[in-house]
């Protein structure tokens, strides 16, 4: 099982949308990048928050896994401002 708590711009909604759910995952994937701590995590431990996030739901899996890409290149031109 999973919790995730991020108070950073916090707001209480009835529903929260899967491409919405994945922005707010991948800002904490960045923290952890530019932290240098992803590293620590690792591709596994990833793997696995990821699997214990989405809870067998194979919807909300395949709806995050879609707009991935997407966050992926998010995280190229991020990584060129840490720079």
């Amino acid at each position: 099982e999973v919790l995730v708590i991020d108070l950073d711009r916090a707001r209480v909604v009835a529903c929260v949308s899967p491409r919405a759910r994945l922005a707010e995952l991948m800002r904490l994937y960045r923290s952890l990048h530019k932290r240098h701590l992803l590293t620590r995590v690792g591709p596994r431990g990833c793997a696995r928050f990821f699997a214990a996030y989405v809870d067998g739901d194979r919807t909300l899996r395949r709806a995050l896994r879609k707009g991935l890409a997407w966050q992926r290149l998010l995280l190229a031109f991020h990584t060129l401002a840490y720079r």
